[in-house]
């Protein structure tokens, strides 16, 4: 991949990540559940899972950003499923899409308390 496309990807599945917070969001106002409750679980699962994938250190981060520049960012072909709609992230994608959740929450959380 390149400059560009890491950028897009990682806009991307930012913005699902948003997305899918935000229509979770959507339907805990319409079943009247805790909106602070629901910002604290949107804001810190991302906040204890992405430093998981990556490590303490930035090393981690930099070599899954250079794996994914290289060209393995489809994840392992042989863990496809026939018939299976959505394909396999690899951990940065995986990282955008929990920052874009922990950015919800993080609002969510702030106009909650």
């Amino acid at each position: 991949m390149t400059e560009r496309s890491l950028r897009q990807s990682v806009f991307r599945w930012g913005s699902i990540g948003a997305a899918c917070a935000a229509i979770a969001t959507a339907l805990a106002v319409v079943q009247s559940f805790p909106l602070l409750l629901l910002g604290m679980i949107l804001f810190g699962v991302p906040l204890m899972v992405v430093p998981l994938i990556f490590g303490v250190t930035n090393t981690r981060l930099d070599t899954t950003a250079g794996a994914t520049r290289i060209g393995f960012s489809a994840g392992d072909p042989g863990q496809y499923e026939p018939g299976r709609v959505l394909p396999i992230p690899n951990s940065l994608q995986v990282a955008c899409w929990l920052s874009g959740v922990g950015v919800v929450g993080l609002v969510v959380v702030a106009a909650a308390a």
